[in-house]
C-alpha cells in the first residue's frame, strides 16, 4: 500500500501537474458524465478502474479530457477486436 507521506507527495505532484493544465483540459465527474452522455454513477465506477484516466485529489476525482478521449478510442479498438474474435469463433463452429 501507499504510506501517508507517499500519499501526500502524490497529491502535491498532482496539484502541480493539474495547476499547469488548462481548466478545460480537466473534467469533474459531472462534466465527464455530460461529455460522454453516461450516468454519473458509471463515471465514478470507471474512476476506480486502473486503466481509466482519472486521479483522486483529496476527496475529489478529476479526469484528464485528452486522456479520456484516448481511453475511449482504445476501448473501441478492444471491443472491435473482441467482436471479430467472437465472430471468427462462431464461423469456425458452424463451418
Amino acid at each position: 500500500g501507499v504510506n501517508t507521506m507517499e500519499a501526500i507527495e502524490i497529491k502535491e505532484i498532482l496539484r502541480e501537474i493539474l495547476g499547469e493544465v488548462k481548466n478545460d483540459s480537466v473534467l469533474s465527474p459531472e462534466q465527464a458524465s455530460e461529455f460522454l452522455g453516461i450516468n454519473l454513477n458509471k463515471i465514478y465506477e470507471l474512476c476506480h478502474a486502473d486503466d481509466f484516466p482519472s486521479a483522486r485529489i483529496g476527496r475529489k476525482w478529476v479526469i484528464i479530457k485528452d486522456e479520456l478521449i484516448k481511453w475511449i478510442l482504445e476501448e473501441g479498438k478492444k471491443q472491435k477486436q473482441e467482436e471479430r474474435a467472437l465472430t471468427a469463433q462462431l464461423f469456425r463452429r458452424s463451418g
